[in-house]
């Protein structure tokens, strides 16, 4: 990767600096194009650009690049996700969130690469050769997935900010690994249509940022609000994991975890344990398949997308065929069961604000690891473990960097909260991030 210099620093720290400061709106524009042309041919984040996009009317976000993941439809872009060839022309209609986006302002300048059909936590692809995470510059480690080449995008300044989708952690685990801030909003709370489906129980879109602050205005621009005040520290309550159920978390992972929770504490946050029966009962059933996602695929491959079957990579080829035949009814008796299970979500919360735990339990592994279907399996299910149980309730959930693991690459801290309750987790994440800035990464560097 090219070594950074001072011409690389942004024009502007934020979106709010942004709007404050300029009145052509083509700044943020021409740096994040520029940071394409320079960082795109290595770190293989976009799988298109089109830097002639340019600001059109007003909104918040006028003049603001974004990249989005390439299971969603944009008009005026192919669709691939991720796969062997561009889906059929139906995928490629720009839905209602980036509609929404683009009324407010927002400039979509390119299309990232993803996870083949948003399958994997690493960000893998056997088509279009997976993303480098771009805090390693030696070693081609993952940046975690399935929204991939948005994170990278984001966090080296190729846009500002990117739109992903998450269904078990697709937005956050990337986030997490890159240094960003990735946020999922309450299952159903933003549109969907336009996005090549994964699970409609778990899928949802999201978006990773630069910071909280940009989330915020970002978010808010979706849902047509004015963002939130941040709270003041000594006023949220926190509820955890109980430590048993943190022990998957690497040495360095849970040291980061540990200092980032006396930061918060010294800063006058209170924590408690979340209920272990609920949260052991949500392990169990992540554990007790079937993969209900992958039945989906498999159904939208098999009845809409045939020719694709034949091209699938291996990894997501052994895991579809090994779910084509599950019934309809088993599939409908999981979802009940999940149904029922976010019934619970009272006793999650019972005595906290949010729920505060690590983002992944491990690092970023070596993407040559990731040919190999034992170690494959092993890190994809390893990163999503603790962002999947969110998902599970439908909850909104997001994460912040905390800090860095044994080889330099970001750790995250994810905030969780409540469903419905949004734009209050958005602004304790600005608090929270405002309580752990000398542990943020400096996405400048890039």
């Amino acid at each position: 990767m090219t070594s950074p210099d001072s011409q690389a620093s942004p024009p502007f720290q934020s979106i709010a600096d942004f709007r404050a400061h300029t009145l052509a709106h083509t700044e943020l524009l021409t740096w994040c194009n520029a940071q394409a042309a320079r960082l795109n041919p290595d770190l293989n984040a976009l799988r298109e650009h089109q830097p002639g996009n340019a600001a059109t009317g007003g909104g918040p976000l006028r003049g603001v690049p974004m990249t989005v993941k390439d299971n969603i439809g944009v008009t005026g872009f192919e669709t691939w996700a991720g796969s062997s060839a561009p889906l059929p022309e139906t995928w490629t209609r720009s839905g209602e969130l980036i509609t929404r986006l683009t009324a407010a302002g927002a400039v979509v300048t390119s299309k990232s690469h993803c996870a083949e059909f948003a399958f994997g936590g690493s960000g893998y692809n056997p088509h279009h050769g997976t993303p480098k995470n771009p805090w390693d510059r030696h070693i081609h480690r993952a940046p975690g997935g399935s929204s991939s080449g948005t994170a990278v995008a984001v966090a080296t300044g190729m846009a500002w900010f990117g739109i992903g989708t998450d269904t078990g952690g697709s937005v956050r685990v990337p986030a997490s690994l890159c240094g960003c801030v990735g946020f999922r909003p309450s299952h159903g709370h933003w549109p969907t249509d336009g996005i090549v489906p994964l699970s409609t129980l778990f899928d949802d879109p999201g978006v990773i940022t630069r910071n909280a602050t940009d989330l915020s205005l970002v978010a808010a621009a979706v849902d047509r609000v004015n963002p939130l005040a941040p709270p003041a520290l000594d006023t949220l309550r926190f509820a955890t994991l109980p430590t048993p159920f943190l022990s998957v978390c690497e040495a360095d992972i849970a040291a980061n975890w540990a200092r980032a929770k006396l930061q918060l504490e010294q800063r006058g946050v209170r924590f408690c344990n979340a209920s272990a029966r609920v949260v052991a009962d949500g392990f169990e059933m992540l554990d007790d398949g079937p993969n209900t996602a992958a039945v989906s695929v498999a159904r939208l491959i098999e009845h809409e997308l045939p020719a694709w079957g034949t091209t699938l990579g291996p990894h997501v080829r052994r895991l579809i065929e090994s779910h084509r035949d599950i019934e309809d009814s088993v599939v409908e008796s999981r979802h009940a069961r999940v149904m029922a299970f976010r019934h619970q979500i009272d006793a999650l919360f019972a005595n906290a604000d949010f729920l505060v735990l690590p983002t992944c339990p491990v690092g970023a592994p070596a993407v040559a690891m990731l040919s190999s279907d034992q170690y494959y399996e092993r890190y994809s299910n390893a990163l999503l473990r603790l962002t999947v149980l969110p998902s599970l309730f439908g909850c909104g959930a997001l994460t912040l960097p905390m800090g860095f693991d044994s080889q330099g690459i970001p750790v995250g801290l994810q905030l969780v909260a409540r469903p419905g309750d949004d734009q209050r987790l958005v602004a304790c994440a600005r608090a929270v991030e405002s309580a752990l800035e000398d542990f943020a990464p400096i996405l400048d560097r890039f």
